[in-house]
């Protein structure tokens, strides 16, 4: 996932890891980037002083349990043509042979990796 799609999230009330220390510097197994890390070098974002950090400037980058968890029951995964989507079903059509998967009424993501997809479900899914 790259630093937009994280930044996305974030602004889209995604939760920010968990709360761990007086510092909330936390994770459930994903990562950290500093806000404006796509406007760092490397060099600069290495340079951070992680020991007066404070976790509002940092943005989270979730694992896919938690983007799985966190877009709720019926979702799905599957790859085609190099590309995964992620998507709902809808239980309530009728039997399991019956049921698909449409952007109507349900949305349909995709993307290079299940991350993404599934990070752009759950956008599309939060939408305010």
């Amino acid at each position: 996932m790259d630093y937009k799609l994280a930044k996305k999230l974030k602004d889209a009330g995604f939760p920010q890891g968990k709360e761990c220390d007086e510092k909330g510097f936390c994770s459930n197994g994903g990562s950290w980037w500093p806000e404006g890390a796509d406007k760092m070098s490397v060099k600069e974002q290495v340079g951070i002083d992680d020991f007066n950090w404070k976790k509002e400037n940092y943005i989270y980058i979730p694992i896919l349990e938690e983007l799985i968890e966190l877009c709720g029951d019926g979702i799905v995964l599957w790859k085609y043509n190099n590309n995964w989507f992620a998507g709902i079903i809808d239980s309530g059509i009728g039997s399991v042979s019956d049921l698909y998967i449409d952007d109507y009424p349900n949305p349909l993501e995709k993307g290079k990796t299940t991350e993404i997809a599934v990070a752009e479900l759950w956008l599309v899914l939060n939408k305010k």
